[in-house]
């Protein structure tokens, strides 16, 4: 596995990479980096080229170039043509898209953008997809954003496992790497800001109607896909999951018992063998 920085629009990006073959990108969730899946990638490096983001304005890839201004619109499309660029410029050409929470939503986004190149979708505890009205999202959002702005203003190990303990099942089974990455980003300058932006930003599109949402274009996504959900996250329910696998025109729909926002924190093991099925369209079971 590496990590690399490479300049989008005067942006300095960071991604890791790890394998060689069929290519899976991982994108992450609103308040993570790439480092959240180093366990993932590493199994399933074995069989897959595996290339994880830091999306724009996340981890430790900043919002906008330093004397730039932030992207207007909605911020998970400005995600979408900053990735864009991303996969062009390191040659990631038809790739499988998993994302976990807002990284389903902008793997999605993702895909409607360039619908020739994904060959698979598979996404994680994404509420932007399972949720049926936007009264249902704009709760989660507000409380996905006041629980993240607790952690914001106080960046330490204790406050960021609070973090994780009010979504996950059992916050002692997150890898101690996640918080430590949680750790530094979340200290650097301009880091709450951007999640500021980006939080402040979703809502602000919710209440303007339907630009990038795509609860309503789930009957457009004709790729393979899988929908994933914890019985126990509190940001989404294995109902609203279902009620997604119904739109989907080839979807799939797995249930982790005993776990929160995070499958692939909480089991991670299953979680590797899940996708490495799914993306070889083997059965699941």
């Amino acid at each position: 596995m590496r990590a690399s920085f490479i300049d989008i629009d005067g942006i300095r990006s960071r991604y890791l990479e790890a394998g060689s073959g069929e290519t899976i990108v991982l994108l992450h969730g609103v308040g993570m980096a790439a480092d959240c899946w180093i366990r993932t990638m590493e199994a399933l490096s074995h069989n897959f080229r595996v290339v994880a983001p830091d999306m724009l304005g996340c981890g430790f890839t900043p919002l906008h170039a330093p004397a730039g201004q932030p992207p207007p619109g909605p911020p998970q499309l400005a995600m979408v043509a900053h990735l864009s660029k991303l996969f062009d410029r390191i040659g990631v050409d038809r790739f499988a898209v998993v994302g976990s929470s807002l990284g389903g939503l902008v793997g999605a986004l993702q895909y409607l953008a360039m619908p020739e190149r994904v060959t698979a979708l598979a996404f994680s505890g994404s509420a932007a997809l399972y949720a049926a009205e936007s009264k249902e999202l704009a709760e989660i959002l507000a409380g996905s954003f006041k629980n993240g702005s607790t952690a914001y203003s106080d960046v330490s190990l204790d406050s960021l496992r609070r973090r994780l303990a009010n979504i996950v099942h059992d916050v002692a089974v997150i890898p101690e790497y996640v918080l430590h990455m949680q750790l530094t980003a979340y200290s650097l300058p301009w880091s709450f800001a951007a999640y500021k932006h980006r939080m402040q930003g979703m809502i602000s599109a919710l209440e303007a109607g339907e630009a990038g949402w795509i609860r309503c274009r789930l009957g457009e996504i004709a790729t393979p896909a899988l929908a994933i959900a914890g019985d126990a996250d509190p940001r989404t329910t294995p109902e609203w999951e279902a009620r997604a696998v119904r739109d989907l025109p080839n979807a799939r729909q797995a249930t982790f018992k005993n776990c929160g926002h995070f499958p692939h924190l909480e089991y991670p093991s299953k979680f590797e063998i899940l996708i490495t099925r799914f993306v070889r369209g083997e059965a699941l079971e």
